[in-house]
């Protein structure tokens, strides 16, 4: 028999894990709890637990923990040392990953969330900055007190974004601090990612974390570290010694989401722009249109938009609705091409064609068909 505590019950990735596991390896005879504590423990004692995963996220647990008459294994980096044997993520090359994300797309200014919640948090911090520390850039911490901000902690928080260089990545420690950033963003008139681009180290499955538009993440590849803790469970139960006490699981990467997918354009004029033809591409816009939504003579934005791409704004628009048309009709292969047409903005189907060819340098239909 074994018991462990959840995070997040239900069909969660842990649970389904440590059920695959169960069934190929060892029938484990399971009790979880959504919460843990020294009671928790005390009560798995009573049983006869042959052995327990648990977060340790207290002094106190870690001592009851170690006190116990069955093996115990830690998956939570919430204490620097957990005491125990312990499977983990590894927070710091996280924080390097995301960091490097935000470099690569070419962000030359970060700003870093901090929170007091654990270890983890530093952890993830001291690898944003281990990074940033390695380019020639710029960035600023903003700690901030809690996910719940009173009125007038959210009112310095808008004031202090609204004061920082334009474009900015944005370095969440943790994801339930989106939901409280992007508020946070909305007030301040910020746009996502056009002036600030966020991404979390881990996307938790929290009310918190549910934002639009979608959060981009680091992968800690959890289903690899479930199966560690499940497997090195089993290999303390059996009686087996384990070394090292603390075992870190690697990272997959970046999964990019909607807020850091940008061309990082410094020349804000042709940003503003590029933001409003991405949001209204399939709507019958043109060049005027995106000139007075940006508050712009259209003559001055054509320049910055040669100055830029060598073409001018419709140009761009253009291809906007060609890419975006040619995804959709890999994707959707039943769909008829004037409803392709429709979603992407086109008029009607023969100016579909026409454009769809002077840019892909082939129709629609072989395109669809894999010609390229």
């Amino acid at each position: 028999m074994m018991g462990f505590e959840v995070a997040q019950p239900g069909q969660s990735i842990f649970n389904q894990t440590l059920l695959e596991y169960s069934r190929n390896h060892s029938p484990w005879e399971m009790i979880a709890s959504t919460v843990v504590s020294v009671d928790i423990l005390h009560a798995l004692e009573d049983v006869g637990c042959d052995g327990a995963i648990i977060r340790i996220t207290s002094p106190e647990i870690r001592a009851a923990a170690q006190r116990a008459s069955f093996p115990v294994v830690n998956n939570s980096s919430w204490l620097e040392n957990p005491g125990v044997p312990s499977v983990l993520r590894d927070d710091r090359v996280m924080g390097n990953m995301a960091v490097e994300h935000l470099l690569e797309l070419g962000f030359k200014h970060f700003i870093i969330i901090d929170t007091e919640y654990g270890w983890l948090i530093k952890e993830r911090i001291a690898g944003f900055i281990e990074t940033l520390r390695q380019h020639q850039v710029t960035w600023e911490i903003y700690h901030m007190p809690s996910l719940n901000l009173p009125e007038d902690e959210f009112s310095k928080m808008v004031r202090w974004m609204k004061e920082r260089p334009l474009p900015s990545g944005l370095l969440l420690s943790d994801s339930s601090q989106a939901r409280t950033v992007y508020n946070v963003l909305e007030e301040a008139d910020l746009s996502i990612p056009l002036d600030v681009a966020p991404i979390s180290v881990i996307q938790e499955p929290t009310a918190y974390s549910q934002v639009s538009p979608s959060l981009s993440y680091v992968d800690p590849d959890e289903e690899s570290c479930c199966y560690a803790v499940a497997e090195l469970l089993d290999r303390l139960m059996r009686g087996e010694r384990v070394e090292p006490l603390i075992r870190r699981i690697p990272a997959i990467g970046v999964v990019e989401k909607d807020s850091t997918n940008i061309e990082l354009i410094e020349d804000r004029t042709v940003a503003r722009a590029i933001d409003f033809i991405r949001k209204h591409a399939h709507e019958p816009i043109n060049a005027a249109i995106i000139a007075e939504a940006i508050s712009i003579a259209p003559a001055t934005l054509a320049r910055h938009f040669r100055d830029c791409f060598s073409m001018g704004p419709y140009a761009y628009l253009c291809q906007v609705r060609v890419d975006r048309a040619a995804e959709l009709l890999r994707a959707e292969p039943d769909m008829s091409l004037s409803r392709v047409a429709k979603i992407c903005g086109f008029t009607d189907r023969n100016r579909f064609n026409k454009v769809f060819q002077r840019i892909k340098k082939q129709s629609p239909a072989s395109w669809r068909e894999g010609d390229d």
